[in-house]
């Protein structure tokens, strides 16, 4: 079943924990900065914590949109606009019929009535889509970008998850067998945030990715659903084998 496939792969990231310690003949000052320290480090951990949850989510909504539609959402400028007028909306306006996101009390919310809202006749920018897109799916919030953005982007480049040249990636392409694929999803740098529901992420070059990722909580989404917290010497090593197809 795909939601018990990827909550079991929330603890697959590769995690980097920085620790501090304390010497007995600190000052009271030295102990103070410490304890603050902590709780930074405490508050940063539980926001990644956060986040991929709310990755696994998204990676859950994606597999499902892929059960029915036989491939992945794509960027919409990755799409024909023909009879499907969906395609002028951001990828993160299709997959709301699969989208669930959970309460800390355990009640699930959906966002199939958010979807149901949006007028598809009209541009994704219209003054009453624009109203709709202030209500903002917990999934693609994050508590550094304001409003009705968000900086959760799906890979979009030739041959990647979403590629400009329109072609269809299917569950084949990004999770290769015996292993987690090309990386699919990732939470992107504050200055490149997007209207959720804009129907553009930036396009990645591979040389320049690692520079793409948000430094604050690196978290990439593979095309098997494992979302993996990377660390600085990963990213360096991005290449052509994680990206592409």
């Amino acid at each position: 079943m795909i939601v018990s496939r990827f909550c079991r792969s929330l603890a697959g990231g590769l995690l980097v924990l920085a620790s501090i310690g304390c010497s007995p003949d600190q000052n009271p000052s030295q102990e103070e900065a410490v304890v603050e320290a902590e709780a930074t480090t405490n508050q940063l951990d539980s926001e990644l914590r956060e986040s991929k949850l709310r990755l696994i989510e998204v990676a859950i909504a994606a597999h499902e949109f892929h059960d029915a539609m036989r491939r992945f959402p794509q960027s919409s400028e990755s799409l024909p606009v023909d009879a499907d007028p969906a395609n002028s909306f951001s990828w993160r306006v299709r997959i709301l019929p699969f989208l669930k996101h959970t309460l800390e009390d355990g009640t699930q919310v959906d966002y199939t009535s958010l979807y149901e809202q949006f007028h598809f006749d009209e541009p994704w920018d219209s003054p009453h889509n624009r109203e709709v897109a202030r209500t903002v799916p917990e999934p693609y919030r994050y508590a550094s970008v304001p409003d009705d953005k968000t900086v959760l982007m799906m890979v979009h480049g030739t041959g990647m998850m979403s590629d400009p040249n329109g072609e269809a990636h299917t569950t084949g392409d990004f999770q290769r067998t015996g292993t987690d694929g090309a990386v699919g999803w990732y939470l992107a740098t504050e200055d490149r945030a997007r209207v959720w529901t804009e129907p553009s992420d930036p396009i990645v070059e591979v040389a320049s990715f690692a520079a793409m990722i948000n430094s604050s909580q690196p978290l990439v989404v593979m095309g098997s659903g494992r979302v993996v917290e990377v660390d600085e010497a990963l990213l360096q090593q991005l290449s052509e084998q994680l990206l592409l197809r």
